[in-house]
């Protein structure tokens, strides 16, 4: 997403507006609810294409 926002100033304003609308929604409250909302497939393209880093990080719980 940050490479869109970045690079790509149409596709950009489509993600941002869809947030923005997604944000301003009472219902919204995690980001599954922001990302599980009416944006096109093509918003996420390249975003879980991420390889995994070869270590696991730590984290309290």
């Amino acid at each position: 997403m940050a490479e869109t926002l970045r690079d790509e100033p149409e596709r950009a304003a489509v993600l941002r507006s869809t947030i923005a609308n997604a944000l301003l929604n009472s219902d919204v409250k995690t980001a599954f609810d922001v990302f599980g909302s009416e944006l096109p497939d093509e918003a996420f393209d390249g975003v879980l294409d991420q390889p995994r880093r070869d270590t696991w990080r730590e984290f309290d719980l």
